[in-house]
């Protein structure tokens, strides 16, 4: 390889990197963005809102709502009381502990080092993207740089559910779902009110 085609390397491997910087750059400044609503109960989107923006308008947007509530739930209900009195958070990947620190609102304020993480991809197994047991509390680094660090992922979360309950959700991803308006809504509904639980559960409802 002679000196012009290392630099046209280089050249391509600066843009690729470049590329991936900004990916990242924009995904957390989308989970900042998200965690700082606040939660309240979210009256503001009926059905008859939902039907005056169109159909494909109001699923896109019935979709979005359900993924922030779900995703709410599942960082506040895998958060734990330490014995120091402390909210923490432990990663399904790797393992590691943080202290979780709250806005006044009740959201998390340290968010951009959690992530609710699918241990089968949403975007190939629609069918269990909001399944309870599939979404897991994961770090940053986990989740998007080691893109879920699946291995050990697999053994966590086998450890925290067990054998048989792993074992049924490999089973359940493969069956074909195509959610309607009315059951994203639903769904959304039934993440809204355990998200009060865990708020409560924690001693930071608001």
């Amino acid at each position: 390889m002679d000196s012009i085609e290392r630099e046209a390397l280089r050249q391509q491997e600066r843009k690729l990197q470049k590329q991936k910087n900004s990916i990242q750059r924009k995904k957390q400044n989308y989970y900042k963005n998200m965690n700082k609503k606040k939660i309240v109960p979210d009256n503001s989107i009926s059905l008859d809102a939902y039907k005056k923006l169109g159909d494909d308008k109001a699923k896109i947007r019935a979709e979005q709502r359900l993924k922030e509530w779900c995703h709410r739930y599942i960082l506040l209900r895998d958060l734990f009381i330490d014995v120091d009195g402390k909210i923490k958070g432990k990663c399904i990947g790797c393992g590691k502990i943080w202290v979780v620190k709250f806005y006044s609102t009740g959201s998390i304020m340290n968010f951009d080092r959690w992530c609710a993480s699918h241990y089968f991809r949403k975007d190939m197994y629609n069918s269990i993207a909001y399944d309870e047991i599939n979404l897991n509390l994961s770090c940053w680094n986990c989740n998007v740089n080691l893109s879920g660090n699946l291995n050990l992922y697999k053994i966590n979360l086998i450890a925290k559910r067990g054998q048989a309950a792993f074992d049924a959700l490999e089973l359940r991803r493969n069956n074909p779902k195509h959610y309607n308006i009315l059951e994203l809504i639903k769904l959304k509904e039934k993440f809204m009110d355990l998200t009060k639980i865990e708020l409560t559960r924690l001693g930071v409802n608001k």
